[in-house]
């Protein structure tokens, strides 16, 4: 995340100029990660496109710098909880 105001605010201008939407600091996305079967509660690593996976969310800045992710929860996880 930005630190302090004037990186926050220079964050804010480079989103402005890639997108033209104001007051933007990161963007988020989720993506599934194709993984080996696990020997442990398989199933729930099943997800809806039925391979094997780890539903994992990615927050990045307008430099593509990834700022935070999150792969804990197992590819049979709805997206809206991840």
């Amino acid at each position: 995340m930005p630190r302090g105001m004037e990186e926050t605010t220079a964050t804010k201008r480079k989103f402005f100029r890639i997108a033209n939407f104001p007051h933007v600091i990161g963007i988020i996305d989720g993506t599934h990660v194709p993984i080996a079967a696990p020997s442990q509660d398989e199933e729930v690593y099943v997800n809806r496109k039925k391979f094997h996976s780890l539903n994992v969310q990615v927050v990045c800045d307008a430099d593509y710098v990834v700022l935070n992710f999150c792969t804990r929860f197992p590819g049979s996880t709805h997206d809206s909880y991840v």
